[in-house]
């Protein structure tokens, strides 16, 4: 019961934080936005969709990893990262400068 109480809080949090990051103009939307981001060394975190696809995952980790960045899985589909992000169409990854 804790384990799922601590989750959702998790949950929560990250949603919090990439809500704050859309209010400062903070987030990068798209693989490919992320991906030339990333290799500017301005992204900070990454989120990507629980469902986002396992090809554009594995490259996300691999670059992230090599930039020391930490990826987090968004609990929610894509179409949810979406609407988080006040976006009519589903984000698979999103990036947070």
């Amino acid at each position: 019961m804790a384990k799922k109480a601590n989750k959702e809080q998790s949950n929560t949090n990250d949603s919090e934080i990439i809500k704050k990051a859309r209010e400062d103009n903070k987030i990068v939307i798209g693989f490919n936005s992320v991906m030339r981001t990333l290799k500017k060394e301005k992204i900070k975190h990454i989120f990507v969709a629980q469902n986002c696809p396992e090809e554009q995952l594995e490259k996300v980790l691999d670059d992230a990893s090599i930039a020391g960045i930490t990826v987090k899985v968004y609990p929610g589909s894509s179409i949810d990262l979406g609407v988080l992000c006040r976006k009519p169409h589903s984000v698979s990854v999103l990036g947070i400068c």
